[in-house]
């Protein structure tokens, strides 16, 4: 099992190099081999090129599955997130949690992030 090292503060950057992410750490997800993308791609009938919410609900669950552990802290603040119902209480955790759905469907980046 291959897995990926997702840094929000790494993922989320302005075009001048500021980060964008309100949330430092790490969120370590199990990297599904490409056939069991386009598995997930064929059953949740997803259109890679056009992504909207009918499916998005079970893409979660999916991504949610995928989620090995969760160590974030928000910037500035005692907060710290350690499961995917903490991440999900938060704007800025739904476009993590977002984010890694789109990876799930597309393929995740040469290295970690």
């Amino acid at each position: 099992m291959k897995t990926f090292k997702y840094r929000p503060e790494k993922m989320f950057k302005s075009d001048e190099g500021d980060t964008k992410s309100p949330f430092v750490g790490v969120v370590e997800i199990e990297v599904p081999l490409y056939v069991e993308r386009l598995d997930l791609v064929k059953s949740l009938d997803i259109d890679p090129n056009n992504p909207g919410l009918d499916n998005a609900v079970d893409l979660i669950k999916e991504t949610k599955k995928r989620i090995k552990s969760i160590k974030l802290e928000a910037k500035g603040q005692t907060d710290k997130i350690e499961s995917f119902d903490d991440l999900s209480y938060y704007k800025e955790g739904a476009d993590i949690i977002n984010d890694i759905g789109r990876m799930m469907v597309n393929g995740f980046p040469l290295g970690n992030h």
